[in-house]
């Protein structure tokens, strides 16, 4: 009797083991989703350089695609804005930017920006001119005399295209997320130009860059 109750217990053990529910699964924290922020950004640039030993006032813009408010891909074109007949100067191409640190009031980077442009700037020329006569005297003999040399200066346009980049460094102040100050400083490099160095010079420039 004894065997057979040992027995019955023995089949229950399982039975019961096979009734209960399974271990719940180890406890994971919550699944957080965040938001890649990738802006399409405006700006109003206003800058101040040196162009062939003055001073000159570019104004123009940029555009681009900024990726997590971190790296700028985009383009720009600037241009004198007190360009006289012998004083003009136009150029653009791609700019790329890094700032750090993402999403804080305060940024710091760099950007730079490579193409191309085009340019006139006068130039002054000396011409030493000759005067005189070759005739005859009412007298009929023949006149010779020739006046002394006259020297005189003339002022001609030189333009051509050129090849330019111009790094920058950058201190950005966010207004809102959307509208931030740019101010940068850098140096514009130009080359393959018969315009010579005439071209490379300072910036110091301020923007205004909106994003949507």
């Amino acid at each position: 009797m004894k065997t057979l109750v040992l027995f019955v217990f023995l089949l229950s053990v399982p039975a019961a083991a096979l009734a209960q529910p399974p271990a719940p699964p180890p406890t994971q924290g919550p699944l957080v989703l965040e938001r890649i922020e990738n802006d399409i950004v405006l700006a109003v640039d206003y800058k101040i350089t040196d162009v062939d030993k003055r001073t000159g006032q570019l104004v123009g813009g940029y555009g681009g695609w900024l990726v997590q408010d971190t790296i700028l891909v985009g383009g720009g074109i600037y241009s004198l804005a007190n360009r006289a007949s012998d004083f003009k100067l136009t150029y653009g191409g791609l700019l790329i930017g890094w700032t750090m640190p993402p999403e804080h009031r305060f940024q710091f980077g760099a950007r730079g920006l490579v193409g191309v442009g085009t340019a006139t700037l006068g130039t002054d020329i000396d011409l030493v001119r000759f005067g005189g006569r070759i005739g005859a005297d009412p007298r009929g003999r023949l006149d010779t005399r020739v006046q002394a040399a006259v020297p005189s200066r003339v002022r001609v346009r030189l333009n051509d295209d050129f090849f330019v980049f111009e790094p920058q460094l950058t201190l950005v102040t966010k207004v809102t997320r959307a509208i931030s100050v740019h101010w940068n400083g850098g140096y514009r490099v130009t080359g393959y130009t018969s315009l010579d160095d005439r071209l490379n010079g300072v910036t110091g420039s301020v923007a205004l860059q909106l994003g949507f």
